[in-house]
C-alpha cells in the first residue's frame, strides 16, 4: 500500500503523563488535559522544528491513555512534576488520517494491520510498554486552512528475520 510510510523513532528519554484510568480523553483539568499544557510550553522553548515530539497511545492491558513528549537529552535541567522514562523506540508503520474523525482513523489503522498481516518483510513488535501511537502532526496554520488536522498513526513493527520463515 503506498500511502504506509516505515519510520524509526530513536531511542530517546521523554516525560510522561502516565495512565490515564477512568477519564475521558482531555476532560477539563483532568490528566491529559495538564500534561498538554506543560508540553506544550515547554515544545515552545525548543529550537528544532522537524518533527513533532507528542506521542499518545492506549494501553490495553491498562485499558488506559498515556502520553509522551520526547525531550532533549539536557532535560533534566528542567524541572517537571511528571515521570521521565526511556522510550526504547523503534520501527513503525505510519499513515495519515483525519483527526477527530474516528472512522477515518479506524479505517486508517486497520489499513496500516492488513499491511503488516500481509507482508512478507514486517511483522508486528506489540509488547508492553510498546504499542501503537499517534501524533497530531498538522501546523496550525495548515490545519486552519484545511478546517481539519491529521494524525499520523503509528504500529510499531519488526523486521522479519530469514530464520523466523
Amino acid at each position: 500500500m503506498e500511502m504506509i510510510r516505515i519510520i524509526r523513532l530513536p531511542k530517546c528519554k521523554a516525560v510522561t503523563s502516565g495512565y490515564a484510568y477512568n477519564e475521558e480523553p482531555f476532560q477539563t483539568n483532568g490528566k491529559l488535559e495538564s500534561f498538554d499544557a506543560f508540553w506544550s510550553e515547554l515544545d515552545k522553548k525548543r529550537v528544532d522544528r522537524w518533527y513533532s515530539r507528542d506521542y499518545l497511545m492506549y494501553g490495553r492491558e491498562q485499558d488506559a491513555m498515556i502520553w509522551y513528549f520526547a525531550v532533549p537529552d539536557d532535560f533534566e535541567e528542567v524541572v517537571s512534576p511528571w515521570e521521565i522514562i526511556d522510550m526504547e523506540g523503534g520501527l513503525y508503520a505510519c499513515a495519515a488520517a483525519n483527526a477527530g474523525s474516528f472512522e477515518d482513523e479506524q479505517r486508517v489503522y486497520g489499513e496500516i494491520k492488513k499491511y503488516i498481516a500481509d507482508s512478507e518483510n514486517f511483522i508486528l513488535d506489540e509488547r508492553e510498554n510498546h504499542y501503537d501511537l499517534c501524533t497530531v502532526m498538522t501546523p496550525p496554520d495548515v490545519a486552519e486552512a484545511l478546517g481539519y488536522s491529521q494524525i499520523e498513526i503509528m504500529v510499531p513493527i519488526r523486521i522479519v528475520e530469514a530464520d523466523s520463515l
